[in-house]
């Protein structure tokens, strides 16, 4: 079977990720969904999402209101973007908060496989979780906010 696009961009954002950051723990993980959630993930495959951890002076973290309640803020990084800029820009544009990636926690990679159609090639994802600095701004008053809990859920399952 030939290399997915979705596996190869994947391992490229990971050796851009070992560049910079060094050594992290990596975890992967393989989903089967049905052809329709398979087919809807079909656009994001290769793609970084990107969990981030903003930390204030006051010890407080960045949260945003998600399905499931609060969570740090979600930043989608596609093919070809600038990884560290993007996730910086996309938490500044959720929250209104302006942030610094500080350093890189862990990586998991995720791949999905269609359950009704196995022969159709493995999707990947890589799901990243950084911790920043906060650098200015406010949260906008609607959907994000610092709290004070000792960490806010995160969207990704790490």
């Amino acid at each position: 079977m030939v290399s997915s696009p979705s596996r190869a961009r994947v391992t490229a954002r990971l050796a851009q990720l070992r560049d910079r950051y060094g050594g992290f723990d990596v975890r992967q993980t393989t989903v089967s969904v049905h052809s329709e959630e398979y087919e809807a993930n079909r656009d994001s495959a290769g793609e970084v999402l990107a969990d981030v951890r903003v930390r204030n002076d006051a010890g407080e973290l960045l949260s945003v209101e998600g399905e499931s309640g609060w969570q740090a803020p979600m930043v989608s990084v596609g093919a070809g973007e600038p990884l560290v800029e993007t996730v910086e820009h996309g938490v500044e544009r959720l929250t209104g908060v302006r942030a610094r990636v500080q350093e890189l926690d862990c990586v998991a990679i995720v791949c999905v496989h269609d359950a009704d159609d196995p022969d159709r090639d493995a999707l990947y994802q890589l799901h990243a979780r950084f911790d920043a600095a906060y650098d200015a701004g406010v949260p906008r008053s609607e959907g994000a906010a610092w709290r004070a809990e000792s960490r806010p859920e995160t969207a990704l399952s790490f």
